[in-house]
Order: C-alpha cells, then sequence, then structure tokens
C-alpha cells in the first residue's frame, strides 16, 4: 500500500510539474497560413534574400513569401546576450531591409516575449528600410505592443556556434519620408531562421 503511495505522489508531482512548465501560449497566431508571391499589382515590396553566406531566414511578410540572409551577433557589453540580424538587398545587392531581433539571452531554449520597452529584459524588434543604392534611410517601423510578438528559440550548438529558432512580429511605421509610398503596418508571421552567431 505504501508503495502505491509513493506512485500516486509521483505522478501527481511530476503532473503539476508538467502544468506548471508548459509555455504561455497567450497568444494565438496562424500557423496554417501560406504565403503567396507577389505580383507587380501587390502593394508590397519582397526584395532579394542576398548570399546567406552566415543564415537564412524565412517568414510570411503581410501575406507574401519573404526570405533574407541573417547572422547573430553578440552584444558589446553582455556576451550572453545577442541580436538576430535579417538583411535583404536588391538585385544589385545593395541594402534594402534591415529587420532585428535583439537583447536575446541565449543561455536557454524557449518562447520570449518581444517588447517595445527592454527595460523589463524582453526582446526588441525593428526594421529599417534603405533607398535603392542602400545608403539612405527612408524608413523605419517599430514594434506593434498589441499584437502577438514573440521569438522561439529552438536550438542553439555552442560547437558551431550557430542558433535556430522561429518568429512572429508586428511592427507599425514609426518614421520616415513622406514622398515615398511605404506601407504603415508590416507583419512577419511564421517566421523562421537558421544563423551563425558571429564573435
Amino acid at each position: 500500500m505504501q508503495k502505491h503511495i509513493k506512485i500516486f505522489c509521483l505522478l501527481y508531482f511530476f503532473l503539476l510539474l508538467n502544468i506548471s512548465c508548459e509555455k504561455d501560449e497567450t497568444c494565438h497566431c496562424n500557423t496554417e497560413e501560406t504565403c503567396k508571391t507577389p505580383t507587380e499589382n501587390d502593394d508590397i515590396a519582397i526584395y532579394e534574400a542576398g548570399t546567406q553566406e552566415f543564415g537564412w531566414a524565412t517568414a510570411s511578410k503581410n501575406g507574401y513569401c519573404w526570405e533574407a540572409s541573417s547572422s547573430g551577433i553578440y552584444a558589446w557589453s553582455d556576451s550572453t546576450s545577442i541580436a538576430i540580424y535579417m538583411f535583404t538587398y536588391t538585385t544589385y545587392q545593395e541594402l534594402r531591409e534591415y529587420f532585428i531581433i535583439g537583447n536575446l539571452k541565449v543561455d536557454s531554449i524557449g518562447r520570449y516575449e518581444i517588447k517595445q520597452d527592454t527595460q523589463l529584459g524582453a526582446a526588441s524588434a525593428s526594421l529599417t528600410l534603405f533607398g535603392l543604392d542602400g545608403d539612405v534611410l527612408i524608413a523605419g517601423w517599430k514594434l506593434l505592443e498589441n499584437e502577438c510578438n514573440y521569438i522561439t528559440i529552438t536550438e542553439i550548438d555552442t560547437i558551431a556556434n550557430t542558433i535556430k529558432g522561429e518568429f512572429d512580429v508586428h511592427l507599425t511605421k514609426d518614421w520616415g519620408d513622406e514622398d515615398e509610398d511605404i506601407i504603415q503596418d508590416i507583419h512577419f508571421t511564421n517566421g523562421k531562421f537558421e544563423t551563425s552567431i558571429l564573435e
């Protein structure tokens, strides 16, 4: 009888542990969404992915297929914090989009909320658009706080110095050239990346 009580207590303990360790799923993103290839009649700009020398990223950008080159870089002041940089280019290989998810602690696998205010230790995100020649800033987007913004680190390889993950990030125009026809909100959904962490 005493053996059954111990087994029951152990099962009960593991059940409680499993319930308390479940990830926060307060926002439910559309994982079944498929992206489409834009035509010249669409009002969304999709640029070239570049060489993807250090890594890659894919997502649905406002419903359209988006690919980028990526790299991870450690923070100057904190070797446990990195930023994931994602870049797209013009057909002439000039920098066009600069998308960053920063302030990531790389000590564990898991899901991290992305917020505008990083004072609470949360990850952050922003997007910058460059002109066709790659040296003039045209517009910038900041986080849409009321949306489901997160990054999930699915794998960290400390031997190969690589990191893999998924993300959903929703942005709204923060500043920009008024002469340009620039979209107000950008939604990166079902994002995935795999990249080297550069030192």
